[in-house]
């Protein structure tokens, strides 16, 4: 019984010592070391923090940039810490570039990146001094004054504020305006990297006869900055005029002509001339006429028309040289006639068949104006339609440009093939047909 037992054991024993040599062969096999494994290194890694010189605190938003010679390999913009990195970078020499609004620009040169490197690059900025700059909006240079100069024409100029700071710019002008008498802006915020622009209007009339200085000051929470305003006045001298009688015979129940002189054309020379009329000696209420501008105005004159009749004017020439009208020296009066109402004479040529189109569906009308009549006419035209006696009212009608005593004509379209059209030429008078 024991011989039985111990047989089964020699046999599990010779199993594990196959086993074991099996397995040192394993291991040992497994374990050449005749060349060494390979570990694949990583892509170079730039990183760093931004901040400030004098405080150390983080700058946010400030521009880094990589360049290789003057080529951009890659751009980012700091955190809320101040902190950038670039990532997956190629082998080679690069520079960084660090830019931030109020503050010096700053470089760093000849960083080698080489595969599996990390390398970090703190900088610190120094802020810009902290002023106001002013660019003026034609030159676009920056200015330290304004200048209007003498030309009467020029009563308005800009400049801009601009805020390179890093910090939002809170500024107000001091209102003593003297001669300035607008401002477009005169306070407000402006972001860092912002700008705002100023008009500057000035009244000449207020410049005295040489050159005259104002100093704009602009106050700000980040400094301030003094603008000299300059302006050349001009010897000042009103225009003197003469009001001529109105001529009898320009007279009529509804129109006459006015006219007028320059005797004077004054300093600066006027902008605006013509004359005023009234049925009141005071001209509480009156009407303003005005007659084009020419190289020689020493007489001038305006046909006016809507007048009442038989009833007393009063009249005035007047120029503007600067804002005031200055009037004639003088006013004259006159009365209209009695309305004697003569009404147009209007007559209709025939419409002959080389005025007709068939085709186009369109026909010539010619009518002539033989007397404007009284009042004169001030519409002219033609009605049609496919009844008999068509009028304003009851036809088509079409105007015609003119209030002379002449020819005049019109082409009607669209007119229907096969019909009748029957053609009246019309003038209006006193809100009359004729």
């Amino acid at each position: 019984m024991n011989s039985k037992t111990q047989k089964p054991m020699k046999n599990a024993k010779l199993i594990l010592t196959t086993i074991v040599l099996a397995t040192a062969a394993l291991v040992w096999y497994g374990c050449k070391k005749d060349e060494p494994a390979y570990t694949p290194k990583s892509a170079p890694k730039i990183y760093g923090t931004i901040s400030e010189k004098i405080n150390g605190e983080a700058i946010q938003n400030a521009t880094v940039e990589l360049t290789i010679g003057q080529i951009t390999k890659a751009q980012t913009k700091t955190n809320s810490d101040g902190k950038y990195e670039f990532l997956e970078l190629k082998e080679g020499t690069y520079t960084i570039k660090i830019e931030r609004i109020g503050y010096k620009k700053d470089s760093v040169m000849n960083i080698t990146a080489e595969a599996g490197e990390e390398i970090g690059v703190d900088r610190v900025l120094e802020r810009l001094p902290t002023v106001l700059k002013i660019m003026g909006n034609k030159e676009g240079n920056e200015i330290d004054s304004l200048p209007f100069g003498k030309d009467e024409g020029v009563t308005s100029l800009a400049f801009t504020i601009f805020n390179e700071n890093a910090d939002t710019l809170k500024w107000v002008i001091e209102k003593e305006l003297v001669w300035i008498s607008k401002l477009s802006e005169t306070e407000g915020a402006i972001p860092p990297g912002g700008q705002q622009s100023v008009k500057v209007t000035i009244d000449r009339t207020k410049l005295s006869e040489e050159t005259n200085t104002h100093k704009l000051t602009i106050l700000s929470n980040l400094g301030y900055k003094t603008l000299i305003i300059t302006a050349i006045g001009v010897k000042r001298e009103d225009p003197e005029l003469n009001m001529s009688a109105v001529c009898d015979t320009t007279i009529t129940a509804f129109s006459a002509i006015f006219e007028g002189e320059i005797r004077k054309t004054g300093s600066p020379p006027y902008k605006k001339l013509g004359f005023v009329y009234s049925e009141s000696p005071d001209f509480s209420s009156k009407t303003t006429l005005t007659v084009p501008i020419k190289n020689d105005n020493a007489y001038f004159k305006y046909d006016v028309r809507d007048l009442k009749p038989d009833t007393k004017y009063y009249v005035k020439a007047f120029a503007i040289n600067d804002s005031m009208p200055i009037y004639s020296s003088n006013e004259v009066s006159f009365k209209t006639k009695t309305a004697k109402t003569t009404p147009p004479t209007v007559t209709i040529e025939p419409v002959t068949s080389s005025d007709v189109d068939i085709a186009k569906k369109t026909a010539k009308f010619s009518g002539k104006i033989g007397s404007a009549g009284e009042p004169a006419y001030t519409e002219r035209g033609f009605v049609y339609g496919t009844t008999p006696n068509p009028t304003i009212f009851a036809g088509h009608r079409d105007s015609v440009k003119g209030t002379d005593t002449d020819s005049y004509s019109f082409a009607a379209n669209n007119l229907e093939e096969g019909k009748t059209y029957y053609v009246r030429a019309y003038a209006i008078a006193g809100n009359k047909e004729y």
